[in-house]
């Protein structure tokens, strides 16, 4: 019944799963033949499972390790 009343709640079953993973991997491959793949770059994105969610995105751009250590709160070597 939840999963009626709440399909966006309830998860996914096997087959579901199964036919994201299958949709996911023909994307790659089509991906794969283009020229944004040879350059390994625009990489497809997968079908969003339910329940996982994305990494959250801290920043556009790389720390120097200094401040990933301090951010870290690790000490720097005397």
């Amino acid at each position: 019944m939840f999963h009626t009343l709440s399909p966006e709640d309830a998860g996914w079953g096997r087959l579901e799963q199964l036919l994201a993973a299958g949709v996911d991997v023909l994307n790659w491959l089509r991906w794969a033949q283009t020229k944004d793949g040879h350059r390994n770059v625009n990489h497809p994105k997968p079908i969003a499972r339910p329940g996982i969610e994305k990494p959250e995105k801290i920043g556009d751009a790389p720390l120097p390790s200094d401040e990933m250590d301090a951010w870290l709160g690790w000490k720097q070597p005397a």
